[in-house]
């Protein structure tokens, strides 16, 4: 009895709990009630036919219902009896371990207080039913009908108690024909097989879903002997990127072939998919221990040469990079016995790392080292040569010729004519013999530069020779400053100031509008760098004159102009009179004839006259210009007259008289 406990819990362990519960998920994908979790499958009825009147039939009870006193079996009309578990005929042909199985099964399903022991035991049940005929007929949940009429016909499983009266449980199975043979299962798609350390891999794809002749597992063969005496439980799909089987104990380094035949819940085989395949032994090539030295700019790398058959040679590959991708450096595999490698087609300041590979007799190549790095120094770049600066409006363009080593790039320095200080112009290398400079327009001078070759490894060369380039005068000089404005004296003064540096500004022009929009016109000759006051004569007084200024520089650009300015101008400024020559002349008629200074230029003059204390001045003559004489043509007879002269603008504004003259008339 102890004995048979032990069996018992054997079935009953962590191994055929998983196998069986993938089982009971197949039944529920299989069952008419479609796919549902397993903790609700409904049971389901299955039965194929050999084509010649046999008849199988295979079924599981719902979850928690397995009847106690079997099934009923019926079709249509036809009774076909009882079916218990533990029948004599079928426990005689079972081994001892699955006769105390059958035996247990019941008081273990028994134990299952939790939702969860009772899917487990149900799990169990269904692997040993559906992966081993003879038990499923031991454990009452198979028949095999010979002579079963022909026709289609489904057939009916009906649960009974105790007592032998239905228990309410009750199966169909689909329609078969004993006259027509059901179609085996379909043979296994896309079998292939690859060699892995320790084993060889299997890969196959999951069967189409069949609710008719579900594929319950697989048996495999290899070089015409069976790997497994079981079918391989798979369920009804799996991940295909995963092997569906891991052959361990596989004979390796030699030719393999695979047959794997899908087998059906009655046992009935499938027709065989069969790859063959060179399995290499990887353990034998498994990665060696590397690693490496350098040598100015040679790498070596060396390794522990395997001392066993299966090593017949080493390949060498490289990247840039950790993860790849890695480049192939050997042509053919080196000999068995090498242990170093020696790489010299690398630069100085580079990283390198290589793997080394196992090849195997027949060719295979193993998996790669952990890589190992390599970083030579190489040597100082050699001076750049040729250099040449090119001065253009906005920019320097700087060409030299390439060195003759391989290097990261090049930096380009440069000076102001007047500085001593080399300042970087690129902040990252350039691979390019190329660089332009742009330095916008400039007020001319010259700029200084030069060009160091960098390595790999940040090693630079010396200074290539110095090269300048003159820059040409492209700024105008600034606005200038309109200081302030007058119109005194009947004149318009402008006092203004160049914008700084003066000396950029060598003439000034000034125009004058008639509105702040007029553009207006240049009014006389430039004025000289130097200057800072404009008067303008040409105006009248009582107007309203708009004015601006404009620099000009030495390379003829000019400045902007200065924002308009309004200057009314007034009076001029007349100047005095001096005292008039009088002279009286009796023929050929009585007259007055005065002589005085001429007015200035832009004045007139008038000669006015007094005739008694109480009379007032009265102009005689004028306005007289350019001349200085005038003659009183009506003086007054025996009488005292007072001259004097007025100088006048022509505006009408006048300046102080001169100082009067008396005259007597005969």
């Amino acid at each position: 009895m102890t004995n048979t406990k032990t069996c018992a819990r054997k079935m009953f362990d962590a191994r055929w709990i998983a196998a069986g519960l993938a089982i009971l998920m197949s039944l529920a994908t299989w069952s008419p009630a479609a796919a549902v979790p397993a903790s609700q499958a409904v049971g389901g009825m299955f039965a194929a036919s050999d084509g010649r009147g046999t008849v199988m039939l295979e079924w599981f009870p719902p979850l928690g219902k397995r009847p106690a006193g079997g099934w009923r079996i019926s079709s249509g009309s036809s009774d076909y009896g009882r079916v218990t578990a533990e029948s004599a005929q079928a426990m005689r042909s079972l081994s001892t371990t699955d006769a105390s199985f059958v035996a247990n099964v019941d008081a273990e399903i028994a134990k299952a207080t939790k939702p969860a022991d009772l899917q487990n035991s149900y799990g169990v049940l269904g692997l040993a039913a559906f992966t081993k005929p003879a038990l499923a007929r031991a454990l009452g949940l198979s028949i095999t009908l010979s002579d079963a009429p022909g026709g289609a016909r489904s057939y009916r499983a009906e649960g009974l108690d105790a007592s032998g009266r239905p228990s309410g449980v009750v199966l169909e199975s689909p329609s078969v024909d004993s006259r027509v043979m059901t179609p085996l299962p379909p043979t296994p798609g896309g079998l292939r097989a690859d060699a892995v350390e320790g084993g060889v891999e299997l890969f196959w794809l999951p069967p189409p879903a069949d609710h008719m002749r579900p594929v319950i597992g697989y048996v495999l063969e290899r070089n015409g002997a069976p790997v497994n005496s079981t079918p391989i439980v798979t369920g009804a799909t799996w991940n295909v990127k995963r092997p569906a089987y891991v052959d361990r104990s596989a004979t390796l380094d030699q030719q393999l072939t695979y047959k794997v035949v899908a087998v059906d819940l009655f046992g009935r085989k499938s027709e065989p998919a069969s790859t063959t395949f060179f399995a290499a032994d990887l353990l034998a090539s498994r990665p060696l221990l590397v690693w490496s030295t350098t040598s100015g700019t040679t790498i070596t790398l060396r390794w522990t040469p395997r001392a066993d058959p299966h090593a017949a040679g080493y390949v060498i590959d490289r990247s840039a990079q950790y993860a790849g991708v890695y480049q192939v450096l050997t042509s053919s595999a080196l000999p068995p016995r090498t242990g170093t490698y020696s790489d010299s087609s690398v630069h100085g300041g580079t990283a390198y790392y290589y793997r080394v590979h196992v090849v195997s007799p027949q060719g295979d190549i193993g998996p790669p080292s952990i890589p190992v790095l390599g970083a030579p120094v190489g040597a100082s770049p050699p001076q750049v040569r040729g250099v040449r600066a090119t001065a253009g409006r906005t920019r320097v363009e700087l060409t030299w010729e390439a060195v003759s080593t391989r290097i990261a790039g090049y930096l380009v320095e440069r000076r102001a004519g007047s500085e001593s200080v080399w300042t970087t112009m690129n902040a990252r290398v350039t691979p390019l013999t190329k660089f332009d400079d742009y330095v916008g327009a400039s007020a001319g001078g010259s700029l200084h530069y030069r060009v160091i070759a960098v390595g790999y490894d940040s090693r630079e060369s010396a200074p290539s020779a110095e090269v300048f380039a003159v820059l040409p005068d492209l700024v105008a000089p600034g606005i200038p400053y309109l200081e302030s404005t007058s119109g005194a004296g009947g004149r318009a003064t402008l006092a203004f100031s160049p914008a700084l540096p003066a000396s950029r500004s060598v003439s000034f022009l000034v125009v004058r509008g008639g509105s702040p929009r007029d553009p207006g016109l240049v009014i006389g000759a430039p004025l000289d760098g130097g200057a800072r006051k404009f008067v303008d004569e040409n105006v009248r007084a009582g107007e309203d004159y708009f004015y601006k200024l404009v620099a000009v520089g030495s390379n003829g650009l000019r400045s902007a102009p200065t924002r308009a300015v309004v200057v009314r101008v007034g009076n001029p400024d007349v100047p005095a009179a001096t005292r008039p020559s009088v002279k009286f002349i009796a023929k050929p008629f009585p007259r007055i004839e005065l002589t005085f200074a001429k007015a200035p230029e832009g004045f007139s003059t008038y000669v006015e006259v007094k005739r008694g204390s109480k009379t007032p001045w009265m102009s005689v003559a004028g306005p007289i210009v350019g001349s200085g004489s005038a003659t009183d043509a009506n003086p007054q007879p025996h009488a005292k007259a007072q001259y004097r002269i007025v100088y006048a603008a022509a505006n009408g504004a006048e300046g102080t008289p001169s100082a009067p003259i008396t005259v007597t008339v005969p």
